[in-house]
């Protein structure tokens, strides 16, 4: 008899100290991997050239002061167009200064992102794997970067999931109902900050929201508060402050705003679905230099598309399929799910993502609204992540142990996707301007070299707002502000414009202008987008 409780006192330990070396290497992995992700953002942002609408941006909402920036926009990401007017201001404009609001943000979504996962999954493998693909996901990865409100309304909207997911715990507003109030507060504030961000994060807003509340409601059943007043308590606390934060700073652009102002995206869900895969899970296999033009890159017959078809139209409304059943299930107390606060963050997060797709498909019917470009519904990203991988947790938790581990390697494929796909060149969804800044400087030396002092430049809208960016950047006021007769023509803008008036031309072989007999040489030219710009010899 002593023999085998011997063997029971010496193996506990070992076993303990075993399963302690386990979590703090997954949570090691999962800072390195943070601090990756933090320091190549920053080399970035300080490296690749401005992208088109990070420069449209600045030029048309930042430089000219701040009746600028109350211009409404759907371009015009509010809060981040003031904090990134401000730090112009401060220390000057750069690529990089530009970017600084965004990185910010990016600071707090990769913190956010470790604490959610933290909250979520222990110290489990399934940490620094979903912690990997929310950070690591290469559309994600440039909107860290871009001087664009997506990211930093991603981040906002992080930072409430963070709060929000302690907040539902069936303990939390029982044992410490203060502390809950004033923790409420905050997350809705952020929720309503990340509209103030960015428009599009009314959708993720107000699904979390919704779906927090029929969580909190579920919790409060017991208490001796009726429906009603249970309900007129979540919404004190709620929906009140994030509304008021939103509406504080949005009503100067929400009054000048038009219903035709948010038509802007597809009008087909299967474009949809494909251009949500393509920009993750083939970020590297697909080239998106033409995205804004409406071009698909993919030819009929290939591997990318055939591969894009299937995930799009098989993959992804079976995974939203099963995340719809994972949520039902929870909801009817299922035996899947055994402690509380699993099955509390489950509801929480299926229900938002299911929320948010409902919301997206019931807008598009009833009020024929565009399915959003995806850029503009990044939330969903981080959305599907953690939907997936709460509804892998339960499902794997009574399989065999050869199902988790496929379970971990298909996680561990994607990650390895993603890591793949990161890149500093450019951003996907601006493709064709990532030699924005070389051209600029192109045009400058040999300025120079001519000994020009009254320059004027003009053409195309290919690189209109790129190369005003440089010129403000570099402060060459001997250049002239690139022209454009009409940009909301951009095909044939260029043909309204006689380059003799020009030491600089700008134009593609598609929309060639008549030199007549004037004298011209390239002085900048891109095979990948077909773009000239001519010096004109006078």
């Amino acid at each position: 008899m002593s023999s085998p409780h011997k063997n029971d006192v010496v193996d506990s330990p070992r076993s303990e100290r075993e399963t302690l070396s386990l979590a703090l290497a997954f949570r090691a992995v999962t800072w390195l991997l943070l601090v990756f992700v933090f320091v190549f953002s920053m080399v970035r942002a300080k490296s690749q050239a401005i992208a088109h609408d990070e420069a449209f941006t600045y030029v048309h909402y930042i430089h000219g002061g701040f009746g600028q920036t109350l211009k409404f926009s759907p371009n015009n990401h509010v809060l981040f167009t003031w904090v990134a007017a401000v730090l112009t201001r401060l220390w000057g404009v750069s690529e990089f200064t530009l970017r600084l609001a965004s990185l910010a943000g990016m600071t707090v979504y990769l913190v956010g992102s470790y604490l959610l996962c933290r909250r979520l999954f222990n110290t489990g493998i399934l940490l620094p794997l979903t912690c990997s693909l929310l950070v690591t996901n290469p559309l994600v990865s440039d909107f860290l970067v871009a001087a664009r409100g997506y990211g930093l309304g991603l981040s906002f909207w992080m930072l409430a999931a963070v709060l929000i997911t302690d907040l539902s715990s069936p303990d939390s507003l029982r044992s410490q109902p203060n502390r809950w109030q004033w923790k409420c507060v905050v997350a809705s504030a952020c929720l309503g900050l990340s509209v103030t961000a960015n428009v599009s994060y009314v959708l993720p807003a107000v699904s979390l929201a919704i779906s927090f509340a029929a969580v909190t409601l579920d919790n409060l059943r017991t208490s001796s508060g009726s429906y009603v007043t249970n309900l007129l308590f979540i919404g004190r606390w709620l929906v009140i402050p994030g509304s008021a934060v939103a509406l504080f700073i949005l009503w100067p652009y929400l009054i000048q705003a038009q219903p035709s102002s948010f038509h802007f995206g597809y009008d087909r869900l299967t474009v949809f679905l494909r251009e949500l895969i393509d920009s993750s899970l083939l970020y590297k296999w697909t080239d998106e230099t033409y995205a804004n033009l409406g071009a698909h890159p993919l030819s009929a017959g290939s591997w990318q598309y055939l591969l894009s078809t299937g995930l799009s139209f098989v993959a992804l409304p079976s995974l939203t399929l099963s995340i719809a059943a994972g949520f039902v299930f929870t909801l009817r107390n299922s035996p899947l799910v055994e402690r509380s606060s699993q099955r509390t963050w489950c509801q929480l997060f299926c229900g938002a993502t299911i929320g948010c797709i409902c919301l997206l498909v019931l807008l598009h019917l009833i009020m024929r609204s565009d399915y959003p470009v995806i850029r503009g519904c990044l939330y969903l990203i981080p959305l599907y992540t953690v939907s997936t991988a709460l509804i892998a947790r339960e499902l794997t938790s009574r399989a065999p142990a050869r199902v988790r581990i496929f379970a971990v390697c298909v996680g561990l494929l994607i990650t390895t996707d993603y890591l793949c796909s990161l890149q500093m060149s450019t951003f996907r969804y601006n493709g064709y301007d990532a030699r924005s800044r070389e051209a600029f400087v192109n045009i400058f030396k040999d300025a120079e070299e001519r000994g020009l002092r009254d320059v004027r430049f003009g053409g195309t809208w290919w690189y209109e707002p790129e190369l005003n960016f440089y010129r403000l950047r570099y402060r060459a006021n001997q250049i002239h502000t690139y022209e454009v007769i009409d940009p909301s023509a951009p095909l044939v803008s260029q043909n309204l414009l006689r380059p003799a008036d020009y030491d600089y031309f700008c134009f593609t072989s598609e929309n060639k202008f008549d030199i007549g007999n004037l004298r011209s040489r390239v002085v900048f030219h891109d095979d990948k987008t077909d773009i000239t710009i001519a010096a004109i010899e006078r």
